[in-house]
């Protein structure tokens, strides 16, 4: 009777796992696995160039998974299971971008990214900022030179409608010499003041108020506007052309050089890092 019972017992559990096993079987199905692709894309005024990204500068990662990025922009994930995943990017200079996809049904991608926009011109919160100072012209008589340091301070700033104003001093000290015969090296101090005009649209204009001498950034740069804004695939430092001056910006310092190249001398203002 005993062995019976331990029988019935024994059959009872082999019975038991067996259900158990067909109910794993049906709650989970055989998973799949499948490659995902794409091209990320360079996204700028309509056009689509993805020659142009830099894998240096993006990456595209999938959950917790990183694929690096072909010269031409292409890219790859090797056996990626089935079901729900995020694709995500990473880079200094192009916008986030993240997306929810489904494998097999998304596993082909199209990744448009547009550039970053970075502060090219932050108002000056110090209470001055400094310039080198070159100006060089020539004639049949002989060759003049003025060098030395151009200092802007910020005297105050105030708001007139949907503008902020900040009132600059400029003091620029020089030596002036020249090859011509007796010539005596002479030091001089010029003071003029200009505006930097910021509106709501961060529009900065310059505008002088009493530009004296025809070689300072007041009277260089009289009327330049621009926003303070630019794509960061253009680059640390970029230049602006505005009458005869070529304008530098760099990103997170502003005015970073000023060039007035003319066909008997040169203007250089050159920030002081």
């Amino acid at each position: 009777m005993k062995k019976f019972i331990r029988y019935i017992a024994l059959l009872s559990s082999i019975l038991i796992m067996t259900s158990c096993k067909k109910d794993d079987d049906v709650t989970s199905p055989k998973r799949y696995y499948f490659p995902v692709e794409g091209v990320v894309y360079d996204y700028g005024d309509g056009v689509h160039s993805p020659s142009s990204i830099n894998p240096k500068n993006v990456k595209v990662i999938l959950d917790k998974d990183t694929a690096s990025v072909n010269p031409d922009g292409s890219f790859i994930f090797q056996n990626v299971i089935d079901g729900e995943h995020t694709v995500s990017t990473y880079s200094t200079i192009y916008e986030p971008y993240s997306k929810i996809i489904q494998v097999p049904f998304n596993a082909t991608l199209r990744i448009e990214l547009s550039g970053k926009k970075g502060d090219y011109f932050p108002m000056p919160l110090k209470s001055l900022i400094k310039f080198k100072y070159d100006d060089y012209a020539y004639s049949g008589a002989g060759n003049w030179y003025n060098k030395g340091e151009a200092i802007w301070e910020v005297k105050s700033t105030r708001v007139e409608g949907d503008k902020r104003i900040y009132s600059i001093e400029e003091t620029l000290t020089y030596i002036s010499s020249s090859t011509s015969a007796g010539d005596v090296p002479a030091t001089h101090t010029l003071i003029t003041n200009l505006d930097i005009i910021e509106s709501n649209s961060q529009t900065i204009q310059i505008k002088a108020i009493n530009p004296l001498y025809y070689t300072t950034a007041s009277y260089m740069i009289d009327g330049a506007q621009f926003n303070r804004y630019y794509d960061l695939r253009l680059g640390d430092i970029f230049s602006l052309s505005y009458r005869d001056a070529a304008i530098y910006l760099k990103k997170n310092s502003g005015l970073y050089k000023i060039e007035v190249y003319r066909s008997r001398g040169h203007t250089i203002y050159e920030l002081t890092e």
